[in-house]
């Protein structure tokens, strides 16, 4: 008999440890019969039935909740114990108060020793705070995945742009090559001293004769004015020339004596031309220079020049002369009675 006390007290003690284990729970603890009228639960279920513990027992879901969901307990009971396999479901859990939490429900059948079901045991968790977190973090990932879309959007047509303007620019670039190239060869193809200044004075280009004349390369030459490439009085007057056809627009033809780095001397006869954009805006100056053959040929050239304007001169004086002298007449024609 006392034996017998003795387990009547183990079993007590136990249930109690596991009630007790049980109430600690936060989550939403059953249990029902196959017949799904609850056993038992913790203390966090019946703060959610609104009971107490020997209101629970014996009673089911259609005595402590509503039709609809009692109906929706019952459908989730009676699938677990016909398939004998677990069921998890979420749903919103209405409380007493007015309150409504979503739960995830894990239900499941508690079998014997030979694997018979003994009841149904049920587990509700509050998920509503996770699910939060994750449809916040689900909105937060379709955000960072649109501003991705975008910004890739945007990152490839800057590359495209980019891709683009590489490869205009390339165009651009081969174009001046060959436009240089072509340039080049026109000047090398000019016997005389032939060079391109832009408006500032500044060598654009020269060919070879020009170069070689200089004691220079012609790359040697590019980027440098007159200043830098003869003495100070020689320079102002060429530096005079290029000025004076920038600012009349118009060419200009000169005999002139240039000395070479070499002390050579000679007379060249230099026509210098202002160089126009499509715009008509004058942007530099294009100039060649033809020796003449020897000083004194030069010298007879002006000589040339001289007796021709002068021959001009004459001849113009003479035409106003005898202009002069028929109108006097004339005059005095008139004047007579």
């Amino acid at each position: 008999m006392d034996h017998e006390r003795e387990d009547d007290r183990l079993w007590e003690r136990d249930r109690a440890l596991l009630q007790g284990l049980l109430d600690a729970i936060p989550d939403l603890v059953f249990y029902k019969n196959l017949q799904f009228r609850y056993l038992g639960c913790n203390a966090a279920f019946l703060r959610y039935a609104g009971v107490t513990r020997e209101e629970l027992l014996g009673r089911d879901d259609y005595d402590l909740f509503t039709p609809d969901d009692a109906t929706w307990y019952r459908s989730i009971d009676r699938r677990v114990v016909e398939t004998g396999e677990p069921a998890a479901v979420e749903e919103w859990v209405p409380f007493p108060d007015g309150t409504r939490a979503l739960y995830e429900t894990v239900k499941s059948l508690v079998r014997d020793a030979e694997g018979r079901p003994l009841c149904l045991i049920g587990v509700s968790r509050d998920i509503t705070v996770r699910k939060e977190g994750e449809e916040a973090t689900q909105r937060l990932n379709e955000t960072l995945e649109q501003r991705v879309q975008e910004r890739t959007a945007q990152l490839t047509q800057t590359i495209a742009d980019l891709e683009n303007e590489i490869l205009e620019r390339i165009h651009v670039e081969s174009g001046l090559r060959l436009a240089q190239q072509q340039q080049r060869a026109l000047l090398d193809s000019i016997a005389d001293l032939a060079w391109l200044k832009d408006a500032g004075g500044r060598i654009v280009a020269v060919n070879r004769p020009m170069a070689t004349a200089a004691g220079m390369t012609p790359e040697e030459m590019v980027g440098r004015t007159v200043f830098d490439l003869f003495p100070p009085e020689t320079a102002e007057r060429y530096d005079r020339d290029d000025r004076e056809v920038l600012a009349l627009r118009r060419p200009k033809r000169v005999v002139e004596n240039l000395v070479g780095r070499d002390g050579r001397e000679g007379w060249y006869e230099t026509i210098k031309t202002p160089i126009f954009d499509e715009r008509g805006e004058v942007v530099g100056t294009a100039g060649v220079a033809r020796e003449v053959t020897g000083r004194g040929d030069a010298e007879d050239l002006h000589r040339q020049f001289a007796e021709q304007l002068e021959g001009l001169v004459r001849e113009r004086t003479a035409h106003l002369e005898r202009a002069n002298a028929a109108l006097i007449e004339e005059i005095r024609a008139r004047r007579k009675p």
